[in-house]
């Protein structure tokens, strides 16, 4: 009895949900053509991409190409490995004067601090010449010495030694004093 009575009562669960079904399927048709542009965009027609030209501004030789006619590519993506002996020989140009330019940078830098250096003693040597110049010039001032020509006489030469020991006394007593 059990059967008999499930059998009907199966095929009314069933045709309700078939109409809840159709109701809900049926309402979902009506909202798309009534609301639904509002809630999403439509177009009709063929959409197409547009197609781009690669070019390489040497002569190249294609060693293998990754993508087929019609595959989307995305910017940045390598499409095709090629090789150019303009393109070698230009990098080998750059980077051989590079190298050129790097080891004329090292030099003048070594040249740089020579200078630096050189610099540094030469200047040492001016501020003893300076103060060297200065006590002559006190020195001459005081008449220990007089100017002499370029080749004085030997009796010049005596005289100018005799002069030299006296004020040499000069200075030595003043420096007592």
């Amino acid at each position: 009895m059990e059967t008999a009575v499930a059998g009907p009562v199966m095929k009314r669960v069933a045709i309700k949900w078939t109409y809840l079904l159709a109701v809900i399927a049926f309402g979902v048709w009506m909202f798309d053509v009534f609301l639904g542009g509002n809630v999403y965009l439509r177009a009709e027609g063929l959409v197409l991409g547009q197609p781009a030209v690669v070019a390489a501004e040497y002569n190249v030789t294609v060693h293998q190409m990754l993508v087929k006619e019609g595959d989307r590519v995305t910017v940045g993506q390598v499409v095709a490995q090629i090789s150019s002996h303009q393109v070698a020989e230009a990098r080998a140009r750059l980077s051989s004067e590079a190298a050129a330019r790097a080891a004329r940078l090292g030099d003048m830098e070594v040249r740089m601090e020579v200078v630096a250096a050189t610099l540094a003693a030469a200047e040492h040597r001016e501020a003893v010449a300076l103060e060297s110049k200065t006590s002559s010039t006190k020195v001459t001032r005081r008449g220990c010495f007089r100017r002499l020509p370029a080749r004085p006489p030997r009796s010049r030469l005596i005289r100018a030694k005799r002069m030299r020991k006296r004020c040499a006394r000069k200075n030595a007593r003043s420096a007592i004093k």
